[in-house]
């Protein structure tokens, strides 16, 4: 099965972006990732389609699941969208929910398709001193709490599963096998971004990996800028081309995310300029 992508643009900002897919039934050698040009891929597509290849609508370059609930969470996410570049591979869901295969559902704040790898990013409106370790985080006036880290770690393992599992359910549809599964998806990598402009991290060095603040105050956050994650360029051996960025576009639709649910009481603090962490639904 060969996946290649025509691109059509329209007059909306981040997300405007539409693209169809094409997927081809691939030869004897099964499964192949095209990574062509944008020319070659649509006389290609159009070569497939008369061969009956299956034309599929993918969604728009940024893709609001749920709409935010709360100002800082829906400025955090601004945020990103505003730095992201309106080209592929860049693609982003924000807000919604997936079910597992062990049938437990994960809220996710935003998935970002980059030019290296996907990123699961947790968003935090954490302001004053950051203190802790790899496994607590400790701030004055508030209850210590597990990293949020490990929480997201877990997130980005089962969703990277998810996507592995459906891809192979889409290629059983189609007749063709997929020999490496890492050669379709990419690898999805968690991260915490700190959006407070009053956050100071003093965690240990060591702790501070995969948690970004805001471009502007990394002096004074004394953590990277979130641009320094989500805008890093591709590696020789890791890369998201444009027809892989199709396929996760793909696969997201056919996992079937869903709105996030309504939060339950305790969820929020009154008063509180951040959220406690949220509980898996069992």
């Amino acid at each position: 099965m060969t996946v290649v992508t025509s691109t059509v643009k329209s007059q909306a900002e981040f997300p405007a972006t539409r693209t169809s897919l094409v997927i081809v039934p691939a030869g004897p050698q099964g499964w192949q990732d095209t990574n062509l040009d944008i020319g070659h891929q649509q006389e290609v597509a159009l070569s497939g389609a008369r061969r009956g290849g299956i034309v599929a609508r993918a969604p728009q370059r940024w893709t609001e699941v749920t709409p935010s609930q709360f100002t800082h969470e829906a400025e955090g996410l601004g945020l990103v969208r505003a730095l992201l570049p309106p080209r592929d591979p860049f693609r982003a869901w924000s807000n919604f929910e997936f079910r597992d295969s062990h049938g437990k559902w994960h809220e996710v704040d935003l998935l970002v398709a980059g030019q290296r790898r996907l990123h699961l990013v947790e968003l935090k409106y954490y302001s004053g001193v950051l203190r802790g370790d790899d496994h607590t985080w400790r701030r004055d006036g508030r209850r210590a709490e597990d990293s949020p880290l490990k929480l997201a770690r877990r997130k980005a393992q089962r969703l990277a599963s998810k996507l592995q599992d459906e891809l192979l359910a889409w290629a059983r549809e189609k007749g063709t096998r997929i020999p490496d599964l890492r050669t379709a998806v990419p690898y999805v990598q968690e991260c915490v971004f700190l959006h407070h402009p009053d956050l100071q991290c003093d965690l240990p060095a060591g702790a501070r990996i995969d948690l970004f603040g805001l471009d502007e105050r990394q002096r004074t956050s004394g953590l990277p800028g979130i641009s320094a994650r989500l805008l890093e360029p591709a590696a020789p051996d890791q890369a998201v081309t444009p027809s892989r960025s199709e396929i996760v576009a793909q696969l997201m639709t056919r996992i079937g995310v869903v709105q996030r649910r309504q939060r339950e009481a305790g969820s929020w603090m009154p008063g509180s300029a951040s959220r406690s962490p949220r509980p898996e639904r069992p």
